[in-house]
């Protein structure tokens, strides 16, 4: 595809409040040349952050319907948030992280727990044809895996070995995830498996992450003036296909405003670029008390059973 070049007179919509879509506004307009008034980002809620949208209260509680494990090789966050100053504006984000990092080193006594008991540096337990298939798994292309899972590629004893519980603690993994998000996993955190028995080298925020990185990003759009529209849901888009590929070239989204649904066709004209934001890391993630079940869910929804809701509240608690 030939290479664009900058438009300051583009018009950018961006489809999705989550982070992914407060960092591409970001870049737009810092590498871009996009005036922030010319961008608009589109999110279905009342609230920006995607899976980071922390909240709650002192009464009810605080939870986090998801989170990013940082580590020192997410460059291009550091990059990003070197130019976006904290909430105090006393620093940028990244000094932020890095100074606390620097001062509070991730280091657990107590990966693992079995029978009420400590494990001192948990062996991974693996045998050579764990070792093999897990080596199988980073060189075999996803084309072949396919829809397999996890459970597909490995024997039943796998799944009873340290190394697999200190992996699905910390990469949220269970047996019948895909495979091949497992392999990607594999080739892009392979640097962090000698540190799994201390968690070193996991990189924490001064806040929870919608604290510490939501908001300050969505503090500088907003003084850039990027627009955010809340309640509005995109129903349906039309694609063009030229020698450049296919690009969106109209969209139709409902907006509601004082409780009144109003729909809009659009067509985008060439100077206008449409950006869709999926994969959400909680998009079919409903919350509800250890004590009450919810009664009844949106479609885009589902329980959790209440075992698995502890575990996913006590490891994302603020």
């Amino acid at each position: 595809m030939p290479a664009r070049r900058s438009d300051t007179n583009a018009k950018v919509y961006l489809v999705g409040g989550g982070i992914a879509s407060l960092a591409a506004a970001a870049f737009f307009i810092r590498d871009g040349n996009i005036p922030g008034h010319n961008i608009t980002i589109l999110e279905e809620s009342r609230k920006i952050g995607g899976s980071l949208d922390a909240g709650g209260n002192p009464v009810d509680g605080y939870i986090m319907r998801g989170g990013r494990m940082l580590e020192s090789k997410y460059l291009c966050t550091y990059d990003l948030f070197s130019s976006i100053p904290t909430l105090d504006r006393s620093k940028t984000v990244t000094q932020e992280i890095f100074e606390l990092n620097k001062l509070m080193k991730t280091s657990s006594k107590s990966r693992l727990v079995r029978g009420g008991q400590r494990i001192n540096a948990p062996r991974f337990g693996l045998s050579e044809r764990h070792i093999l298939t897990i080596e199988r798994l980073r060189v075999e292309p996803e084309s072949i895996l396919g829809r397999s899972s996890i459970s597909d590629q490995f024997e039943p004893s796998f799944f009873e070995t340290d190394f697999w519980a200190m992996w699905c603690t910390t990469f949220a993994f269970q047996p019948w995830h895909s495979a091949v998000e497992l392999k990607r996993y594999l080739a892009r955190f392979v640097h962090m498996v000698s540190g799994f028995n201390t968690l070193s080298g996991i990189l924490r925020t001064v806040y929870n992450q919608y604290d510490s990185m939501v908001r300050p990003l969505q503090k500088w759009l907003e003084e850039h003036g990027v627009k955010s529209e809340f309640n509005a849901s995109v129903t349906n888009l039309g694609f063009c296909h030229d020698a450049e590929g296919f690009t969106v070239d109209r969209s139709v989204f409902v907006a509601a405003f004082s409780a009144i649904a109003l729909l809009f066709g659009t067509n985008l004209n060439p100077s206008e670029r449409a950006w869709l934001i999926y994969g959400c890391l909680a998009v079919l993630v409903s919350i509800y008390s250890l004590y009450l079940r919810a009664c009844s869910l949106p479609s885009r929804s589902c329980f959790i059973p209440q075992k698995q809701y502890r575990s996913l509240k006590r490891s994302q608690s603020l």
